[in-house]
């Protein structure tokens, strides 16, 4: 557990914290800047009696082609195929902060068009009560951001409130600024549990990944061969058992060749040699490049482990006799064929292999044995050769 919350890179959380924050922040702001006309055509509906029709319609046709701008914005934004880098997405929030404070700016300033030291224009008044609670709303994924739409929606508004000194419009002004201080404090509670709550999510996402990488890891290094990369021994010889414990149909008249294995045991000719007359870390290499040459020469499904030192096994599915023997050929005329390289020389390697061609029914020790007895031969042939173990 230690180890795998040692590897988050808790830097690449808060990126993508931000990045969800930015797409929620662009999303909503779209989502609201759409249903923006109703409001404002209501606004215009609550002063088309009281107010300068031509003030009225280059209000309302301003606050539009922001309106516009923003939904541009926004979704070039979210269209993006990838998230931007952090300080590219800093400067798309800096944009959209400065147009929706634009937008505050133009809805306060609706307060200018019929302005009346003697009267209090509720109905405009609550469209802007209206507005600014549902607005701030969408803003929860930055506090900037909704701090800078209520300061732009009401500082017009309230100058003039206050400004006038008559009883009214000072306790309307007082009353907006509960309403609207009211309104901060829940938003910068609820700010801080969204921002909470994603920061929790993508840690138990990066922690769930790192963990599976972790027993990914594990599983690996109780499996594979750490010279070679392929299964070792432990793995391999599962490998076998599983094969062999699985239930299968015999097809009438004998075993088919789906029904059957190839089993393959092989060994590097003459490895002991290479050891004495070029050192270990040249016999290594050896190891990797036939490890390599096996792996390249197989068929997809096919199992190449390290069963000891020199010697590898190979599993075979579905074969019979006659295609275990192409595929083993195969397999040594891919290791033989070119010699391998090392630091001051080449060296011609060469492998024997023994085939058995086993069926569930057999045992794991008596298809070994078999394939063991082959390779012996093969050995005792003069090596460099494939030979087959009788049924």
């Amino acid at each position: 557990m230690h180890d795998a919350h040692s590897s988050i890179d808790h830097q690449a959380i808060e990126t993508h914290i931000m990045a969800e924050r930015m797409h929620q922040y662009m999303a909503r702001q779209r989502i609201l800047v759409a249903a923006g006309p109703i409001a404002s055509a209501y606004q215009v509906f609550t002063k088309w009696q009281v107010a300068d029709p031509q003030l009225l319609f280059a209000w309302w046709l301003t606050l539009l082609c922001v309106d516009a701008v923003t939904v541009i914005h926004t979704t070039l934004y979210l269209r993006q195929a990838a998230p931007p880098s952090p300080a590219a997405m800093a400067s798309w929030r800096n944009r959209q902060i400065a147009l929706q404070s634009l937008a505050g700016l133009i809805w306060g300033g609706s307060a200018l068009l019929n302005y009346d030291l003697h009267t209090i224009d509720m109905p405009a008044a609550l469209v802007l009560v209206t507005v600014s609670t549902v607005a701030v709303i969408a803003l929860l994924p930055f506090r900037r951001a909704a701090f800078s739409w209520l300061l732009s929606v009401w500082v017009i508004p309230l100058f003039l409130l206050l400004s006038t000194g008559t009883p009214g419009h000072i306790h309307l002004a007082l009353g907006i600024c509960l309403l609207v201080g009211t309104q901060g404090l829940y938003f910068m509670n609820a700010s801080h549990h969204l921002i909470d709550s994603l920061r929790k999510q993508f840690k138990a996402d990066a922690l769930s990944k790192a963990l599976r990488e972790s027993a990914e890891r594990i599983h690996e290094l109780a499996t594979r061969d750490d010279l070679t990369g392929l299964y070792n021994r432990r793995q391999g010889m599962k490998l076998l058992g599983d094969w062999m414990g699985q239930p299968r149909q015999r097809a009438p008249g004998g075993m088919a060749e789906r029904d059957s294995l190839g089993l393959l045991l092989l060994d590097v000719d003459f490895f002991k040699r290479v050891n004495d007359s070029h050192g270990h870390p040249a016999g290594d290499e050896v190891l990797r490049e036939v490890a390599r040459r096996l792996r390249s020469a197989v068929r997809d499904g096919d199992t190449v482990a390290r069963v000891g030192g020199e010697e590898f096994m190979v599993l075979l599915p579905s074969v019979g006799a006659d295609m275990a023997l192409e595929l083993a050929q195969r397999l040594r005329t891919c290791v033989a064929h070119q010699p391998v390289q090392l630091p001051d020389t080449a060296l011609d390697v060469t492998i024997s292999i023994g085939v058995a061609v086993t069926h569930s029914a057999e045992g794991i020790e008596a298809a070994i044995a078999r394939a063991d007895k082959a390779l012996y031969a093969a050995k005792e042939g003069g090596r460099n050769r494939v030979v087959l173990a009788p049924q």
